[in-house]
């Protein structure tokens, strides 16, 4: 039965659908490429507002097509891709810059960019001969959205709690974002299974929400503490009231981003959607010899 179900599926691959696969860079435009969110901050605490949003630099798509044919050399088409693009080494930098002012170790993460845009459209492909055409697609769907934690970890170490070593951590976790998205194309096909494209993909404005924990601080100021109150115990009542700064807070950006890419891509083909028979002409010495 299931065997019978797969034939199913892959039945119209056969004669009138294609699948096809794709593989190339992903460039950044515009707010997607710039900085949102200035890092000029002296401060560190002031990280946990989470509210720091860096630009794109160029990265990967991977994606995958369904596409059926409707008539001639129109088919229509479902995809998903997955844009895949880093945060800008300039904004490493200025964390690093930063966190190198208070500790002397630590690790950074500055976090990822992954979209997904999911679409159905429209595909004309033109095809003079077997050996080459040419296509033109667009379509639109949604967009979701998934950046990758920010986190700095750090230790420090003080002399005088007996070189005891604290570890602190800095995180901000992004939550899945949802959005309106659309694309359109342009590329050439060898074959019918060989393509080169290049596409454009409004991939919607998208505000950044998430948490932010900071952790850490608490565990050093307490034996401070603890170790003024054995020297000077009179000083116990006073030191009840020291404000905690490790916290948890939730944040919204104030600021959207319209992300946007331009990918250019290599791919291959799976099926016979545009395939054109080729015409055997008859072999007049054999008929000529049956004479």
């Amino acid at each position: 039965m299931l065997t019978s179900f797969i034939g199913l599926i892959l039945m119209p691959i056969k004669t009138l659908a294609q699948v096809e696969i794709t593989i190339g860079p992903s460039f950044p435009l515009g707010s997607y490429l710039n900085d949102v969110e200035t890092f000029e901050t002296d401060d560190i605490y002031n990280l946990t507002d989470g509210n720091y949003l860096s630009g794109a630099r160029i990265g990967l798509d991977v994606g995958l097509k369904y596409r059926f044919k409707l008539y001639k050399g129109l088919q229509g088409f479902i995809g998903a891709n997955m844009l895949w693009n880093p945060v800008k080494k300039s904004f490493q930098e200025k964390v690093e810059s930063l966190t190198g002012l208070y500790f002397s170790h630590y690790t950074i993460k500055t976090g990822q960019y992954f979209h997904i845009p999911i679409m159905v459209g429209l595909n004309y492909t033109y095809n003079p001969s077997y050996e080459f055409g040419v296509f033109v697609d667009a379509g639109c769907g949604i967009n979701i959205l998934q950046r990758s934690p920010f986190e700095v970890n750090s230790t420090v170490q003080y002399a005088l709690l007996d070189n005891k070593v604290y570890d602190i951590n800095l995180k901000s976790t992004y939550k899945t974002a949802c959005s309106f998205a659309f694309q359109g194309g342009i590329g050439a096909v060898v074959k019918n299974r060989f393509m080169i494209s290049v596409h454009y993909y409004g991939l919607g404005s998208l505000a950044s929400k998430g948490t932010t924990t900071f952790e850490g601080v608490d565990n050093i100021v307490n034996d401070i503490e603890g170790n003024i109150i054995d020297i000077l115990p009179f000083l116990e009542g006073a030191l009840d009231n020291t404000p905690k700064l490790d916290k948890k807070v939730d944040f919204k950006s104030d600021k959207k981003r319209f992300s946007q890419v331009i990918s250019f891509t290599i791919g291959l083909r799976f099926g016979e959607c545009h395939k054109e028979k080729k015409t055997v002409k008859p072999d007049d010495s054999s008929e000529e010899k049956e004479r």
